[in-house]
């Protein structure tokens, strides 16, 4: 029988943060409960609609909840969702901790990424193979969810995470072939350079000099390609790497902030508050309190 499962990839004391699949066939009414209400959002959600309808409502904009396609909501926006009867499809719910402290390899585009750019082009169309494979890693994520052996957290975050890349495959693919292939080769060298040149250059004028472009130009690319400009790409890989390095335990604000290139720590503390939305002390507080279990 399809029950919701859960299973705790944090330890934290008189919380759980949890990866939780509610299958949306049996869960329906009360999935419908749980979100008929507008809520602000902690968690990361995907919802997965194969077959059925519904509204998806995200801050004030409303969306109607089309089959063959997946949808995404993010942490602090608010959040109504309405399920018709004999849908079909799954909600997976995680916490931001989840990909913030286990992050451990730079990807091109990070799932923190994924997540922005679905919230910005709401309704990804899944085509018939990808949803064939992604229903596989979904049975194998809640297999291992269910099961209490050893390691199983470590396998449920990772067939996650295998979700997660199924779904950024489906967004390039998504993406005009024409655009996709001329803006590739700017978009990989911008994020090579972003990559080995977070910590020294922070200004959008210095990409795109070292590019040989303009900066409208290297943002209107990148903006097609990503979902993002160039000043959000650089500051999304900033804070990736601040928050990972404020999991660890006997980090300091003043060394990550040397770290990452800020010689004034209260311009840092002001730069992560705005960039992020929590000042660096309660997250800082949050994740000191977690236990990574898949390392």
């Amino acid at each position: 029988m399809d029950n919701a499962y859960s299973f705790s990839a944090y330890n934290l004391t008189g919380k759980n943060h949890s990866i939780e699949i509610r299958p949306l066939a049996i869960h329906c009414e009360v999935i419908s409960e749980l979100h008929s209400s507008r809520h602000t959002q902690h968690n990361y959600e995907i919802i997965w609609l194969q077959e059925g309808s519904g509204i998806h409502i995200v801050n004030d904009t409303c969306y109607p909840l089309l089959p063959y396609r997946v949808y995404c909501v993010l942490t602090g926006q608010r959040h109504q969702l309405r399920i018709d009867p004999e849908s079909k499809g799954y909600i997976i719910t995680f916490t931001e901790h989840l990909l913030n402290c286990s992050y451990n390899e730079y990807s091109s585009l990070h799932e923190g990424e994924i997540f922005q750019h679905m919230a910005q082009n709401p309704g990804l169309l899944i085509d018939p193979e990808v949803s064939n494979d992604m229903q596989d890693i979904v049975h194998l994520l809640r297999k291992e969810i269910g099961n209490k052996m050893e390691l199983s957290a470590e396998l449920a975050i990772k067939y996650l995470r295998i979700l997660l890349i199924y779904l950024r495959r489906q967004i390039q693919t998504n993406m005009n072939p024409v655009s996709l292939a001329k803006n590739n080769r700017l978009t990989g060298r911008f994020q090579w350079l972003l990559e080995n040149n977070f910590r020294e250059k922070k200004a959008v004028s210095q990409y795109a000099k070292d590019l040989f472009v303009t900066p409208n130009h290297l943002n209107r690319v990148l903006k097609e390609f990503t979902g993002f400009s160039a000043r959000q790409l650089i500051q999304q890989r900033i804070i990736m790497e601040a928050k990972k390095k404020a999991c660890e335990r006997g980090s300091t604000m003043k060394a990550i902030a040397y770290d990452l290139g800020f010689t004034d720590i209260a311009h840092f503390s002001k730069y992560f508050k705005n960039t992020s939305g929590i000042n660096f002390s309660s997250f800082k507080k949050k994740s000191i309190n977690h236990t990574f279990l898949a390392r």
